[in-house]
């Protein structure tokens, strides 16, 4: 969700709902205190937080802006139907998805039990699927070379070079290269902020 006013409706629907959850359980706490027991359909008083966080779902070529999720966030992602706006309860690796209109009385529907999570695999790892600032060219190269794709490419790529670059002069072949790197840097948003970071102030 980009910034504007849909966001901005979204973090004050959901502070809404935490303030007026708080004033609940602050109420069901007065009951209790005057009368033995809890009133019937009363929410949960098991605490909860909900933090608000927005991701980029694809990493951005100049270095100050944010780095993409990981590839795992697409397995919880599809778990959510591909939502805009979903929970992800990190202790029991469940999800929900989350409509805009209901987000004011969100915290009211967790507490009621009116929200339904979904099971995420258990394979699923929460570290691998946020995003990583510190994210190395090297890491993210190594992921790349062990998927089938990225294997079958740099096996192509080094099958061409091999009988190509012995029959070409050294010079056309420094060109070729520099030309290659030049275009992968391009293309490539995680290389393209390595270089970019080494001249850009403040990165």
């Amino acid at each position: 969700m980009p910034d504007g006013k849909q966001l901005e409706k979204v973090l004050e629907d959901l502070a809404a709902s935490r303030s007026e959850y708080a004033r609940e359980l602050s109420e069901l706490k007065d009951s209790m205190d005057s009368e033995e027991g809890s009133p019937e359909g009363a929410p949960t008083e098991e605490p909860f937080r909900i933090q608000a966080v927005r991701v980029a779902t694809s990493t951005s070529r100049i270095p100050s802006q944010p780095v993409g999720v990981g590839s795992a966030f697409n397995t919880a992602w599809k778990e959510a139907g591909y939502a805009p706006i979903f929970l992800l309860e990190l202790e029991t690796k469940r999800i929900a998805a989350v409509k805009a209109a209901n987000v004011k009385n969100l915290c009211q529907n967790i507490a009621y039990e009116d929200v339904k999570f979904q099971e995420l695999p258990e394979t699923f790892v929460v570290s691998r699927a946020l995003a990583d600032p510190e994210l190395s060219l090297y890491r993210e190269l190594r992921r790349l070379l062990t998927t089938f794709t990225g294997a079958l490419a740099a096996f192509l790529a080094l099958a061409v070079v091999t009988a190509v670059a012995p029959e070409l002069p050294l010079m056309l072949n420094a060109i070729s290269l520099g030309s290659v790197l030049t275009l992968l840097v391009i293309c490539w948003p995680v290389a393209c902020r390595r270089c970019l970071s080494m001249f850009w102030i403040g990165a």
